[in-house]
């Protein structure tokens, strides 16, 4: 599908759609004010060269709004299955989704992967909402782990002294609503923990 103009011999052919990896750049082959309704998925500049950031979806469109493309971008590594960060869901809610755990009690969940760099995925509730999740990550794969964060989400401090980097799935801290640590926890393992971001608890 493509947008249409009165002349037809200067109207661009944009598509509807088009899908895309992160790293990836694409040209809509026509120069115009190009905006992008969430860069921190995808950019665009003037000559309607478009840049895949993060995981996510965008829309791109004329100034005058008269074209416009929605981009799909989609990670081009991926380490580990994302878990869920459905925050305030229930454990039933939880588990519907994710399927039954090898380990419950009364505030948390754990699941077995079959990824032995990634072996367990846990879920942690508050009054039976769900608070946090985290992925236990081998060591071995640091450069890996870091990797399918960067193409995910935006890394706001690093701090060399006690082994974490901090990440928002926002381009801003105030559009956040996930944080996510990347901790070391001992030699051979990192624990990526994923909570809930609100402007009363400090990072």
């Amino acid at each position: 599908t493509s947008c249409s103009d009165d002349d037809e011999e200067k109207s661009p052919s944009i598509p509807a759609t088009y899908d895309m990896l992160v790293g990836e750049s694409f040209s809509l082959n026509f120069k115009n004010k190009w905006n992008s309704s969430n860069t921190f998925v995808a950019t665009v500049d003037e000559n309607g060269v478009v840049k895949a950031e993060r995981k996510g979806t965008a829309r791109i469109y004329s100034g005058d709004n008269k074209y416009s493309c929605m981009i799909s971008v989609s990670p081009s590594y991926t380490l580990y299955d994302d878990p869920i960060t459905d925050w305030g869901i229930s454990k039933n809610s939880l588990k519907s989704k994710r399927g039954t755990p090898d380990s419950e009690n009364s505030t948390s969940l754990s699941y077995k992967t079959n990824k032995s760099y990634a072996p367990i995925e846990l879920y942690l509730f508050e009054n039976n909402r769900l608070q946090s999740a985290g992925v236990i990550v081998s060591t071995s794969y640091t450069d890996e782990m870091l990797e399918h964060l960067n193409q995910r989400y935006k890394a706001v401090s690093v701090d060399v002294d006690d082994y974490y980097v901090y990440y928002i799935d926002a381009k801003n801290l105030s559009d956040a609503e996930t944080v996510i640590i990347a901790q070391l926890y001992n030699y051979s393992y990192w624990i990526v923990g994923y909570m809930k971001y609100t402007d009363t608890k400090s990072s």
